[in-house]
């Protein structure tokens, strides 16, 4: 049992996230390129908080990223991959948020297992910065 990635989900799920987005790139996912895609987002959308984790897929040696995302913003696939700076076939999956509590522990189930990298960003829109 994922001690840690459950106490991470049950801590995620008591914010308000709204959006859930799975993107596959063309090329394998790291730390260093996940921060700049967040970067270019953050300055061409507007969220208050957002959770991402990286995972490895099962078939090769890829990965692929799921995030949550709090934002008072709609976004559509061509939105959602303008903002990141991806392609819109690599916006695997985009949803509304239904229940925070499953989405959170559904990104969270790999956290110290064999999750690649996670992180969770606040935007603070005072300083235009993230937290």
């Amino acid at each position: 049992m994922n001690i840690k990635g459950l106490e991470y989900g049950k801590w995620l799920s008591k914010y308000s996230w709204n959006l859930f987005v799975t993107i596959r790139r063309r090329f394998t996912l790291t730390e260093f390129n996940i921060r700049s895609m967040i970067k270019r987002f953050q300055r061409r959308g507007v969220f208050k908080r957002l959770f991402y984790v990286i995972e490895g897929d099962r078939q090769d040696n890829m990965s692929h990223v799921h995030l949550i995302i709090e934002t008072s913003f709609s976004y559509n696939s061509k939105g959602l991959a303008r903002a990141f700076g991806v392609e819109v076939s690599e916006i695997r999956h985009i949803g509304k948020v239904k229940d925070s509590h499953a989405v959170s522990n559904y990104c969270t189930k790999y956290i110290s297992v064999k999750a690649l990298y996670y992180d969770f960003i606040e935007y603070n829109q005072e300083t235009e910065s993230l937290i």
